[in-house]
């Protein structure tokens, strides 16, 4: 696995959870630097996945970008990994953003 930017990193509040978000090359850019879900992201709502999920499929994402955020801004999604990120996704924080190439 290639890690191509890791943010900083700190202790998490309790009501954190860790997510990913399977990417291609061209959004890899608006993560950097993140404190929030970019608003910058074009779908919505903004897809998001458990920790363990493949790629959606039929999709050619190779990057995860790996990060925290509240529990209550996971709302359901089209099954038990596949979530999605509460509205407005800009204003919900995000902590320990990790960008890899697995």
């Amino acid at each position: 696995m290639q890690t191509i930017y890791e943010g900083p990193t700190g202790p998490l509040p309790p009501n954190y959870v860790e997510v990913h978000r399977w990417i291609d090359r061209k959004e890899i850019s608006i993560w950097y630097g993140r404190s929030n879900v970019p608003s910058e992201i074009r779908t919505k709502p903004v897809h998001i996945c458990l920790p363990g999920a493949p790629p959606a499929g039929g999709t050619l994402r190779p990057v995860r970008v790996e990060f925290f955020l509240p529990a209550s801004a996971v709302m359901n999604g089209s099954n038990d990994l596949w979530k999605r990120v509460g509205e407005p996704c800009e204003n919900i924080p995000i902590l320990n953003v990790r960008i890899v190439q697995p």
